[in-house]
């Protein structure tokens, strides 16, 4: 049977580098997300000022991007409403669907992420 020992250096800058990479990555697809052009874009209150990455339990593996008007969900989660499409061409509900494994040929968010985590790494 094999066995092998992960050092603690190289586990806390593993650590590191996955937290800086999921960070830059939740970053780069919020970014992409309104270059997209797919959400409702009226005044851009919802787009720009209030949809941002919140990454206060980074150090548990997680990071959400969060719209912070009262009227986000309800915008996101009904896609039949009739959108407002002269400003963001794309723009719709459910506008998180572009960028799921199942829906992005690219695959954004894993390439974004595998980038950070090499560039983190030194690789």
């Amino acid at each position: 049977m094999a066995k092998f020992q992960i050092y603690d250096s190289f586990r806390t800058k593993l650590e590191n580098a996955q937290q800086a990479s999921l960070d830059k990555a939740s970053q780069a697809l919020l970014s992409q997300l309104k270059l997209d052009g797919v959400m409702p874009f009226r005044t851009g209150e919802l787009q720009d000022n209030s949809t941002f990455v919140d990454s206060s339990k980074l150090k548990d593996g997680i990071v959400s991007i969060v719209s912070s008007t009262p009227y986000a969900r309800r915008l996101y989660f009904n896609p039949q409403f009739n959108f407002n499409q002269s400003i963001n061409a794309r723009a719709g509900g459910r506008w998180f669907d572009h960028y799921l494994p199942e829906n992005d040929p690219t695959s954004f968010l894993v390439n974004s992420y595998s980038t950070f985590l090499r560039g983190e790494l030194g690789e």
